[in-house]
Formats: C-alpha cells, sequence, structure tokens
C-alpha cells in the first residue's frame, strides 16, 4: 500500500513540473514612421553659432533651420542627442537618418551623402604670440612638418597634407593649455567657430594653411539608408526656399551680432 501511495506521489509531482520554456525570439522593431526624420544632435557640442548648448538646450543656426523646415514640410523631424561617434554608427545601424554639423571627408565619402552645402568654415593654426611674436607666413604645407601639430579628437583633418603629432585633445582648452606650455606649436581650429567660440587666450593668433580651401558643411546621411532620396530631397528643398526667401539670413543676423552665446538671451 505504501508502495502505490509513494507512486502516486511521484505521478502528481511530475505533472505538475512545469514543462521547458519555449526560447522565444526577440520581438521585431517597430516599423520606422516614414515621414518622420531622426536627427542626432552631438552631446556637449560647441560648433560655433551653428550648433551649441545653452542651458542645457541645444540651439543655433542649424537648429533653427531644421524647426522651420519641420512647420513647412510634410515630414516630422525628431531630435536625439548622441555622442557623434555613436550617431555615426547609428546612421550606419539605420537607428537615425541625419547628423548636422558635418564636413565631407573621403573616408566618409565611402558611407555617406550629404545635403547641400549649408555654409563653409576655414581651418587655420593657432599659435601663442609670446612664443612666436614674429608670426609665421607660410608658402606651401611642406613648411609646417619642422614643427609639432596638434588638433581635436574627430575633427576632420582629411585634407591636411602635414603630419599632425597629437591628434587626440579632448577639447580646444585643453589643446590651448599644450600650446601654452609649448608641448605643441600649433593646434588646428575653424575660424569661425573660434571667433564665436572664443577659446584661445587673449595672446593666441592664427595663421592661414597653404592651398587649404574651405571646408563645406553639411548634414550627412547613410548612404544605404532606404530613405536617403527622399529625405535629401526634402531638406534641400528646405533649405533652398529658406536661402531664396531670405529667411536663412535672417536666422543666421540672430547670432552674427553677438560675440558669444553667453551674450543672448
Amino acid at each position: 500500500m505504501k508502495t502505490i501511495f509513494w507512486l502516486l506521489i511521484a505521478l502528481l509531482a511530475s505533472c505538475s513540473k512545469e514543462s521547458p520554456k519555449e526560447k522565444l525570439a526577440p520581438l521585431p522593431k517597430p516599423p520606422q514612421d516614414p515621414m518622420t526624420i531622426r536627427v542626432a544632435l552631438e552631446e556637449n557640442v560647441e560648433w560655433g553659432y551653428y550648433q551649441f548648448i545653452l542651458d542645457g538646450q541645444h540651439r543655433g543656426l542649424e537648429i533653427d533651420l531644421l524647426k522651420h523646415i519641420d512647420t513647412q514640410s510634410p515630414y516630422t523631424i525628431q531630435f536625439t542627442e548622441k555622442p557623434w561617434k555613436r550617431a555615426m554608427k547609428s546612421a550606419l545601424n539605420g537607428n537615425i537618418d541625419i547628423l548636422i554639423s558635418a564636413t565631407s571627408s573621403p573616408k566618409r565619402d565611402h558611407y555617406y551623402d550629404y545635403t547641400d552645402k549649408i555654409y563653409e568654415i576655414n581651418q587655420v593654426l593657432y599659435y601663442d604670440t609670446r612664443r612666436y611674436p614674429d608670426g609665421f607666413s607660410f608658402m606651401n604645407q611642406d613648411q609646417l612638418g619642422a614643427y609639432k601639430i596638434g588638433s581635436i579628437l574627430g575633427y576632420n583633418i582629411d585634407a591636411i597634407r602635414f603630419p599632425i603629432s597629437h591628434s587626440g585633445f579632448r577639447s580646444l582648452s585643453d589643446m590651448a593649455q599644450a600650446i601654452e606650455k609649448g608641448h605643441i606649436d600649433f593646434g588646428v581650429g575653424y575660424l569661425e567657430l573660434e571667433n564665436y567660440n572664443k577659446h584661445m587666450p587673449k595672446p593666441f593668433s592664427h595663421v592661414a594653411i597653404p592651398n587649404h580651401p574651405p571646408l563645406h558643411c553639411h548634414w550627412l546621411i547613410a548612404k544605404d539608408n532606404p530613405r536617403k532620396a527622399d529625405i535629401l530631397s526634402e531638406l534641400n528643398l528646405g533649405l533652398k526656399k529658406l536661402k531664396t526667401s531670405g529667411q536663412y539670413a535672417t536666422l543666421e543676423a540672430v547670432y552674427t551680432g553677438h560675440t558669444s552665446p553667453h551674450d543672448r538671451d
């Protein structure tokens, strides 16, 4: 009798055990709204008056341009904040559509396409006049090979034909300190951006890079983005309307009348 009892207990226990759970396939990503353009804004950005952060908010001419396009376009502009390198990868992975404040380069051209030119900026070399009071005038880039030159991490230096000995500075302030201490002789910077941001100490000056044309700035999109043609067409149309109507100049004048973002309300 006891044997029958324990057999019944074992049978009940085996029936009460949960069967192994089937491995569930991951849920598919929700489809992207075809009428939304996802725009990445760089964290802690200081890109002159074109894009900066004030009181915790992204501001600047490029933000204003996108917001105006949003009001006139059937598309909805959706902003998200990401570090620059992660945003570049997100564009390739299809998680965002557009990066702003982007310059073209041979390396980027393999993977990305661009809107029409929005504006252009000039790369120059900053130096400490206390170390070099007589200044400089270079005829060609080969002459720069005798100097130690630094650049900001992430800056587009693909078109520069002289060696960059220090390319990992995290900020203009760090690079300026390296110039002051004599660790480097020059620092590559963008003239229009520095004229607005004013990170370089007052004793600093700059010299033009010979035979080095301005860099064109665009909005960037991955080549394999399936909506690339439609998005570029819509953004280029919006930019053209803003420029031909004079609205672009009006928006830009809001910033060019001030010397610093902190001078603005």
